[in-house]
Order: structure tokens, then C-alpha cells, then sequence
């Protein structure tokens, strides 16, 4: 698996992916992402940006991340343990027609790459821990936690995330 930047071209996939994402998590009563969060507005402005980044397999796209270094401003009061620069890892998603095969530890290897060539200190996410598998994810892979933050635009359980960190 590799991952590079998106193309313009590839927004309506890009789009679809986080539609089955969604489609795949509220099916099992996560509401972490909905439609309001992430949306196509969303990934054509972190484009813009050169921020968003499609995992690919084989040359099919298989899934999508932004990273960047833009901290929620929830996130003021998280006692991080590593200073800046930190990546912030936002939305990402493998499609659910090829979970379970790995991806997902390939793309936070690539992440981390990613990190570590272009000099950030940490890795910085958000993570809502009713997504057992996101959270088996970043704990095997040394994700530490570091505190709570309530995101009210939620539905009201589904409102408290585990803001998570790993040195590079």
C-alpha cells in the first residue's frame, strides 16, 4: 500500500469511501462521523490545501486521510506530553470492503513516515471510544492517551472523544 496526495479527479471516490465509512459505523451505532463531519466540502477545501491524501492498493484507492497540524480548539486544555510540531491525524478512513486486511496498520505506518520525514515531534488525534476498532488501531500501534474533550455537536452520548498521542 501507498499513499500520495489526492487528485482533483478523485473527489466523487474520496466522497463514496467516507460514505461507506459513515454508512459502515452508524450501522453499528458509532456516530462519530455523519454527514455534517466529514463532508465532500470538507475534503475539496483540505485538497486545496494539499492536505488531503488517498491511500491506494494496487492502484485502486482504498482509502483517505487529512493531515495537517490544525489542533481543535476543544483540545486547549489536553496535557499534551510532546511539544510542536505535532501531525494532526483528521478523518481517517479505509473502505469497509477491505478492512480487516491490514490497511489500516499501513497507513499509520505511512503517517508516521510521513511525521518523521517532514519533522513533527508527535502525532496528535481525536478518537471517539466507541470505535473499538480505531481504538485497537492506535493502541497497538503505541498511541497514548492523554485526556477527554466533549465535541456538543454530537449526539448526546456519543459527545466525549479520547484525545491520543505518539512520539516520532
Amino acid at each position: 500500500m501507498d499513499m500520495r496526495q489526492a487528485k482533483p479527479r478523485e473527489l466523487p471516490l474520496i466522497t463514496l469511501i467516507y460514505k461507506r465509512a459513515i454508512d459502515e459505523m452508524l450501522s453499528r451505532k458509532i456516530y462519530q462521523w455523519d454527514q455534517t463531519y466529514p463532508n465532500a466540502r470538507f475534503f475539496k477545501k483540505s485538497m486545496e490545501k494539499g492536505e488531503l491524501y488517498v491511500f491506494t492498493n494496487k492502484q485502486d484507492v482504498v482509502g483517505a486521510v487529512i493531515l495537517n497540524s490544525d489542533e481543535s480548539e476543544e483540545w486547549a486544555l489536553i496535557p499534551w506530553k510532546y511539544s510542536p510540531p505535532a501531525l494532526v491525524i483528521h478523518a481517517l478512513a479505509i473502505d469497509p470492503s477491505v478492512q480487516g486486511q491490514g490497511l489500516g496498520s499501513l497507513a499509520l505506518a505511512w503517517i508516521e513516515r510521513f511525521a518523521s520525514e517532514n519533522k513533527y515531534r508527535s502525532i496528535r488525534l481525536d478518537l471517539f471510544p466507541g470505535n473499538k476498532a480505531a481504538q485497537r488501531l492506535y493502541s497497538h500501534h503505541g498511541y497514548e492517551y492523554r485526556g477527554e474533550v466533549t465535541f456538543a455537536i454530537k449526539p448526546p452520548g456519543h459527545q466525549v472523544y479520547h484525545c491520543l498521542e505518539k512520539r516520532i
